[in-house]
C-alpha cells in the first residue's frame, strides 16, 4: 500500500488560502514516501536523527552546557494526589522511549540507547518549610531557575527530570525539565495532554483511554538516516545554495562589544500587542493572501534593517519537522531551522515588500527538510565563535491556544520558568493565543536576548519600537517602508525638541568634555558603529586623542579652522573629534559636492589645514594645500602623519 505524500500534512497546517500555493511549488516529480519501518530492538546501536546529532555535537564541544535545557511548568491548585501523579509520570516514561533514551559513542559514532521503563523520581521541594507561607511564593522562581539550570549528562541520563514544588497547602508547581535532544515544544503539548489522562486513570484506578504507541522516535531517526542519501541531499541543497550565497551577518548595535566567544547567557522581556493592532495585522494577512506569521517576519526584518543599517537581512525560524501523520503523537526532537533572507528596500511600499517575504517563506518551507547542520556544513560560512552561523535572530509564532491538561479535582494554569540563557542574539516570539492568554484577541510577545550584548533597558526600548512599527503596519500598510513609524510619541517629540534646540541643555560641557566623561564612566560601552567597525567609548576617545596630538604637532590650536574632506564612517567621526580636542573648529567638506562648491568653501573658510582621505583627495581643487589621511584614515593620522602637504 502506498503511503500518503508526507508533505500533505505540512500543507494542511497552513491556512487554506496558502495551501494551493505551496502545493504548486511542491508539484512536479513528487515521489511517494515509503512507510517508516519499526527498528528491531535487538541491542544493535541505534543512530541519531539529524537534529539530535547537532545537539550531541554541541554537547561534546561544551559538556554540561544548559543552553538546550527546556522546561514546562504547571501550577496545580487543589488537593493533589501525589501518588497518582508519580504513577502517571511512570506511565508517561513507559509510553515514550524518547524520555528514557541516553546517548554515547560507539566506534567513534554517536548512538542512542533506549532504557527499560523505570520509576520516575519526583522530588518534593517544600517552600513552606523553607521560609514560611508568606515568603514561599518569592522563592518559586529561584527554585525553578535552579532546577532548569542543572546540567544533563547525555551518557548516563535520565534526560527527563520532573520536580514538584509545594508553594501553599493546596498549591503546587510541577516542573518538567528535559534536554532538548529528547523533546520539543510539540512533544511537550502531547506529553501534558497524556499526563492528564494518565493522572485521571491512576486516581480512579482505571485504565487510561490512550492508544498504544506505534512507532517511536528511534524508528523515525533510523528511517531519516536511510532516506537522506547523498543524492537526496544534493537535490535539496540547491535551493539554499542560491538563496544564501554571499550572506553577511546581521550586525545589530549592542550596549557592549561582542565578546570573542558567545556565552549563551540571556534573559527575556515580555510585552503585548493590543487587540486592535493584532486584528489589523490579521486583516492585512488576509488581504495580501498570506499569514500573520509572514506579516510579523516582514515587520521584524524592517526593524532589524533600521537598527543595523543593512538592507540584506536574514532571520531564522523553526519548523515542526512533523511532515507525516504518524509523527503527530510521537515525543522527540523534530524541529528544524530554516533561514528567511530578504532585501529591505526603504523605497518599496510595505505591501510590496510583504509579497516578496511571502514568496521567501513559502519557498523556504517547501525546502525545509534539509537539516540545519548539513546546511551549515555545505555553505561553510566563516566560523565566528562570537555568533551563531547563518543568522543571529530568530522569529517564531506560536499559534493556537495553550494545551493544558485536565487533572481531576485540580485547577491547572501554566507556569513559565525563568529563562537565563539565549540560543541566539535575539529571539522574538509571538503567541497568537486567542482563547488562551491573549483572550482579548491581542498578541503576547517576548524577546529573548543575549545579556552579553544588551541591557534590559535597551531591549525595553526595542520592544517599544517593534510595538510602534507593528501598529503602523496595521494602520497604513500601503506606505513606503521608510515612512513606517517606529518611535513612540514621547521619543518623537523629544527628537523634535532637540532639533529645534528646545529642552536640550548640557550645561557648560562641551562635546569633548562629554566624550571624556562618558569614556570614564562606561569605557567598554559601544560608542560608534559604522558597517563592520565598532568602537567603544574608550577606543573612540583614545583615537581622537591621537589625532589631536598629531594636529597640535602641526601647530593647530584654538581659533583655527581645519577642513575635513572624508567619506562617512569611523575615521570621519574620529577626525572631527580630534580637531575639536585641539580647540580648533572643523569645516566639513563633502567630496561628493561639485568641484566649484568645494573650491568656494575652502576659499571662503581659509582653513589652516585641509585633511582628506584617499577617496576625497583627488576631488579637492588643484593647488590646495592638503594632508592625506593615510590608508587607515584618522587612525593612521593619529599614529603617524607620514604624508605632508602637497
Amino acid at each position: 500500500m502506498n503511503a500518503p505524500d508526507p508533505r500533505n500534512d505540512r500543507i494542511a497546517a497552513l491556512p487554506a488560502h496558502l495551501q494551493e500555493q505551496l502545493r504548486r511549488r511542491l508539484a512536479g516529480g513528487a515521489r511517494k514516501a515509503a512507510e517508516i519501518p519499526a527498528v528491531p530492538r535487538d541491542g544493535a546501536p541505534l543512530p541519531l536523527s539529524a537534529a539530535q546529532r547537532r545537539l550531541w555535537l554541541l554537547d561534546e564541544l561544551e559538556p554540561g552546557s544548559t543552553e538546550y535545557n527546556s522546561a514546562a511548568g504547571l501550577r496545580l491548585t487543589g488537593p493533589l494526589d501525589t501518588a497518582a501523579l508519580t504513577g502517571a509520570l511512570n506511565d508517561l516514561v513507559a509510553r515514550h522511549e524518547a524520555l528514557r533514551t541516553t546517548f554515547d559513542r560507539v566506534d567513534d559514532a554517536p548512538v542512542q540507547t533506549v532504557r527499560e521503563p523505570y520509576d520516575v523520581p519526583l522530588p518534593l521541594i517544600d517552600l513552606m518549610e523553607r521560609a514560611g507561607a508568606d515568603a514561599a511564593p518569592g522563592l518559586l522562581d529561584a527554585v525553578a531557575r535552579a532546577q532548569v539550570g542543572q546540567p544533563f549528562d547525555l551518557r548516563t541520563g535520565p534526560l527527563f527530570r520532573p520536580a514538584l514544588v509545594r508553594v501553599a497547602p493546596d498549591e503546587h508547581v510541577l516542573l518538567l525539565c528535559a534536554h532538548h535532544i529528547v523533546t520539543d515544544g510539540w512533544s511537550t503539548g502531547v506529553l501534558l495532554e497524556e499526563l492528564g489522562t494518565l493522572y485521571a486513570a491512576r486516581r480512579s484506578g482505571g485504565t487510561a483511554a490512550l492508544p498504544e504507541p506505534g512507532l517511536q522516535y528511534v524508528d523515525f531517526a533510523s528511517w531519516q538516516r536511510t532516506r537522506m542519501t547523498p543524492e537526496w541531499m544534493a537535490e535539496h541543497l540547491g535551493y539554499w545554495r542560491g538563496q544564501l550565497a554571499g550572506l553577511t551577518p546581521l550586525d545589530l548595535p549592542g550596549d557592549r562589544p561582542r565578546p570573542p566567544v558567545r556565552s549563551g547567557a540571556g534573559a527575556v522581556r515580555d510585552f503585548s500587542l493590543p487587540a486592535d493592532v493584532a486584528a489589523g495585522l490579521r486583516e492585512l494577512a488576509r488581504a495580501q493572501d498570506t499569514t500573520l506569521y509572514t506579516v510579523l517576519v516582514a515587520a521584524c526584518q524592517v526593524l532589524f534593517a533600521r537598527y543595523a543599517g543593512q538592507r540584506d537581512v536574514a532571520v531564522g525560524t523553526v519548523t515542526s519537522g512533523r511532515n507525516r501523520p504518524e509523527l503527530t503523537r510521537m515525543a522527540g526532537f523534530f524541529v528544524n531551522t530554516v533561514v528567511l533572507r530578504s532585501t529591505v528596500d526603504d523605497d518599496a511600499v510595505f505591501t510590496d515588500f510583504l509579497a516578496g517575504v511571502k514568496d521567501t517563506v513559502l519557498d523556504a518551507f517547501a525546502n525545509d527538510e534539509v537539516p540545519f547542520d548539513r546546511l551549515v556544513e555545505a555553505l561553510r560560512p566563516e566560523r565566528d565563535p562570537s555568533r551563531t552561523p547563518l543568522f543571529q535572530t530568530l522569529v517564531v509564532l506560536q499559534s493556537g491556544t495553550e494545551r493544558l491538561p485536565e487533572l481531576p479535582g485540580l485547577q491547572v494554569a501554566a507556569y513559565q520558568a525563568p529563562r537565563t540563557s539565549a540560543n541566539f542574539d535575539l529571539t522574538v516570539e509571538f503567541q497568537d493565543a486567542r482563547g488562551g492568554r491573549a483572550a482579548d484577541g491581542g498578541l503576547t510577545c517576548s524577546i529573548e536576548y543575549a545579556t552579553d550584548l544588551w541591557d534590559a533597558a535597551s531591549i525595553d526600548r526595542m520592544a517599544g519600537h517593534l510595538r510602534t512599527l507593528l501598529a503602523g503596519v496595521a494602520r497604513t500598510p500601503r506606505r513606503p517602508v521608510r515612512d513606517l513609524p517606529w518611535l513612540d510619541d514621547a521619543e518623537h517629540a523629544a527628537l523634535l525638541r532637540a532639533a529645534a534646540g528646545d529642552d536640550f541643555t548640557v550645561g557648560a560641557a562641551t562635546v569633548v568634555q562629554l566624550l571624556d566623561d562618558q569614556a570614564a564612566r562606561t569605557p567598554r560601552a559601544t560608542a560608534l558603529v559604522s558597517g563592520a567597525d565598532t568602537l567603544t567609548y574608550r577606543e573612540l576617545d583614545e583615537r581622537a586623542n591621537r589625532v589631536a596630538r598629531a594636529l597640535i604637532a602641526r601647530d593647530v590650536g584654538p581659533e583655527q579652522l581645519v577642513a575635513v574632506a572624508a567619506s562617512p564612517g569611523t575615521d570621519l567621526v574620529v577626525t572631527l573629534l580630534g580637531v575639536l580636542k585641539t580647540g580648533a573648529a572643523y569645516v566639513p567638506v563633502d567630496p561628493q559636492h561639485p568641484a566649484e562648491r568645494i573650491a568656494y568653501v575652502l576659499e571662503d573658510a581659509a582653513p589652516s589645514l585641509v585633511l582628506a582621505d584617499s577617496a576625497a583627495y583627488a576631488a579637492l581643487p588643484s593647488g590646495t594645500t592638503r594632508t592625506l589621511l593615510d590608508g587607515a584614515g584618522a587612525q593612521g593620522l593619529g599614529a603617524d602623519l607620514p604624508c605632508g602637504p602637497v
